[in-house]
């Protein structure tokens, strides 16, 4: 009760009072300290910042402005708050060059994305890597922000720079509820990214078997080939994925398939001995099989 008291009061203060305000409570009057404040939502002293006469854009070391942070941080008061002042929707961190919204996103905060949408946040901005808020949250397995940034006509396929969907970041990131959600609201399964990979191919690099394991439940291609001709199997054998090795050989992957440089998944394995083990025992299973 006295800290809503306090928080009532301090937009009544005079710069002066703000900042002796801030000192009584330890906080340091900086654009650091500012940018930190609202980073762990502390609506109290962002107000007394803001009544203190500090510009709501600051930027700590990093480009970080108050708003990004909170909005990364889901804090949705503080983020009212900054917007009330002004805020500015499209400011961009020096990391990832990436506004509010897609920072939100990642956070994962439903009420946040709602705030920064309705104060006319464009949820089709990107980063610079080309990831929108949806492909933002997908990767980070935010599930009912990805619904929600779909419902308000978020494109499903859209791509970054590299051309990897909403379901392929969820793929390289393992988050299997996501794909699932994602395929149930249209995604398409086989979609190809500029290196002609699929979601199934990126699962595999990052070793992410349960996302493989769905995937392939839900109808994925074992057999696709990326632009090099090389197959799922072959991606994970080529970063040692020995969990994934094993689970695509069990699931029918043909160890004896080559790509254009006539590479099989063997050659391409680095040093795991158990998952070279497992493709050596495998090769000639495939030509046995088809006979």
């Amino acid at each position: 009760m006295i800290l809503l008291l306090a928080s009532m009061g301090a937009c009544g203060k005079s710069k002066e009072e703000a900042r002796l305000e801030l000192a009584r409570l330890n906080v340091a009057f900086n654009e650091e300290s500012f940018v930190q404040s609202a980073k762990i939502g502390d609506t109290l002293a962002v107000k007394l910042f803001l009544a203190a006469g500090m510009d709501p854009d600051v930027q700590d070391k990093l480009g970080n402005t108050p708003l990004i942070v909170a909005a990364h941080a889901g804090h949705a008061e503080t983020v009212r708050l900054l917007l009330a002042h002004n805020a500015d929707l499209e400011a961009r961190d020096n990391l990832l060059k990436a506004p509010p919204l897609i920072w939100a996103a990642m956070g994962g905060d439903p009420e946040t994305i709602k705030i920064l949408l309705a104060r006319g946040a464009d949820h089709a901005v990107r980063d610079k890597r080309g990831v929108t808020a949806l492909l933002a949250a997908a990767g980070a397995g935010r599930n009912t922000v990805v619904d929600f940034l779909v419902s308000q006509g978020a494109d499903l396929n859209s791509r970054d720079n590299n051309g990897h969907t909403a379901l392929m970041w969820a793929a390289a990131q393992g988050h299997s509820k996501t794909i699932r959600l994602l395929l149930s609201l249209g995604s398409e399964l086989e979609d190809r990214d500029k290196r002609g990979s699929t979601a199934l191919h990126l699962a595999a690099e990052s070793g992410r078997t349960d996302a493989v394991k769905v995937l392939l439940e839900s109808g994925a291609d074992i057999r696709a080939r990326d632009n090099d001709g090389r197959t799922a199997l072959m991606y994970a054998a080529a970063d040692d994925h020995r969990d994934t090795v094993r689970f695509l050989l069990a699931k029918g992957a043909d160890a004896d398939a080559r790509d254009k440089e006539g590479n099989t998944a063997l050659d391409l394995a680095k040093s795991d001995e158990d998952v070279m083990e497992m493709l050596f025992e495998a090769e000639g299973r495939g030509s046995m099989r088809k006979k």
